[in-house]
């Protein structure tokens, strides 16, 4: 016996469902003074008999007809593990490379049907994510497209094999992480909010998110062709169907606004984006301006970190004469490289004067060079953007104010 030649005391096996039987081996385990193991088989779903002939159907389910055992609230709308399985199905039709894996969940990770369509290519692990990405990880090798799905936090058990087996080899493996983010009704065992942090430390491997059922469609056609590590995370529930005109194509270092306007900017990634956009129909009865903007690949964003990104954030942009006369508190004072000094009591006065006249080359070349990220309220004073030329600023109420323009 396996377990026996190890020290380990085997009792069974025991049905599972007898509790005279279940309670005399127990019995009889308490007895023993070294390591016992039960081995006990039950049948999912016993004595119900709709839960006995469909499983899976109830292994995670809301309220339900106890006479039928359907449920009382009809799905209207598909989730995004829909989403994901049709849009599975649709590839494989077309591509005899695609494959699917999943750890004993062909159900919960919405490749049900692709199991019955393309029996020969769907390869189900039972509980072993480990196994599964090394699995994944051979198949890529050999010059196939596999794609596990997986819920969020099952995935973590499989972190060493993520680095190892495929990040480290830089193979082609699509990871469908399905349950990223709170999930609700499925239990704290569920919660995926990890995977953000813990794939985004592993080398090669590369993040997206849809923001909507379209998304998502497009993002699995776009990993499959991919030739690195990728992983898309996605949460549990109804697909959102909003923005559907915003469909841009997939593609790195790229964000994507939604609704442009002056003030406040709202970040999104993935789905939050439905959240995003309550927030900004709140702040907008607020009378308040608020810009949009749909982050793209995560960690690839860092890109656009850039010079005008940066002064964007504090309302200038570069050489924007128009933008400048709107942040300036007027009476300002403008003082050329000669000490001669203009006072301009308006934006309409400081528009005449012309960008070539305001924006000398020296005051470009300062500003361009000032690391805004540095830039902070000192005192009553303000701060100097610039050097020797530049701009004299304060904030107040959470905006930027020119007292002087040295030039």
């Amino acid at each position: 016996m396996f377990f026996e030649d190890m020290g380990i005391t085997y009792l069974g096996p025991i049905d599972g469902h007898d509790i005279k039987a279940l309670y005399r081996t127990f019995e009889e385990a308490k007895k023993l003074n070294n390591a016992v193991l039960v081995h006990v088989i039950t049948k999912k779903g016993k004595g119900y008999l709709p839960a006995e002939e469909f499983p899976s159907k109830f292994h995670g389910t809301g309220p339900f007809a106890i006479e039928t055992g359907e449920a009382l609230e009809k799905k209207k709308k598909d989730t995004y593990t829909d989403v994901f399985g049709k849009v599975m199905c649709d590839l494989a039709a077309k591509d005899s490379k695609v494959v699917a894996i999943t750890a004993a969940m062909s159900d919960g990770t919405g490749l049900s049907e692709f199991s019955r369509r393309y029996k020969k290519r769907f390869f189900d692990v039972g509980i072993a994510e480990e196994h599964a990405v090394t699995f994944a990880a051979g198949l890529a090798a050999g010059g196939l497209k596999p794609v596990f799905a997986v819920y969020s936090s099952f995935l973590q058990r499989a972190y060493d094999q993520l680095i190892h087996d495929v990040a480290l080899q830089n193979l082609p493996v699509v990871f469908a992480v399905d349950r990223a983010g709170i999930v609700g009704n499925d239990g704290e065992t569920h919660q995926g909010i990890f995977d953000l942090s813990f794939l985004s430390s592993i080398p090669n491997m590369t993040i997206i998110s849809p923001k909507n059922r379209w998304e998502l469609a497009d993002m699995i056609r776009y990993a499959i062709q991919y030739e690195a590590p990728i992983a898309i995370r996605y949460p549990r529930g109804t697909a959102y169907t909003g923005l559907k005109e915003y469909r841009k194509p997939i593609a790195f270092k790229t964000s994507e606004t939604i609704y442009e306007e002056d003030g406040i900017a709202i970040f999104s990634v993935g789905h939050m984006i439905e959240v995003a956009e309550k927030v900004q129909d709140y702040v907008m009865e607020q009378q308040l301006s608020v810009e949009v903007l749909k982050i793209g690949v995560p960690d690839e964003y860092v890109e656009h970190g850039n010079i005008d990104v940066l002064r964007k954030e504090i309302m200038l942009l570069k050489k924007s004469l128009e933008t400048l006369s709107k942040m300036c508190n007027y009476p300002i004072i403008i003082t050329n490289s000669n000490g001669k000094m203009t006072e301009i009591k308006s934006a309409e006065q400081l528009i005449a004067l012309g960008e070539d006249k305001v924006f000398t080359e020296k005051l470009s070349k300062e500003i361009d060079n000032t690391d805004i990220t540095r830039l902070e309220e000192v005192g009553s004073a303000g701060v100097m953007m610039g050097g020797d030329s530049g701009l004299n600023m304060y904030k107040f109420n959470g905006y930027w104010k020119i007292n002087q323009i040295y030039q």
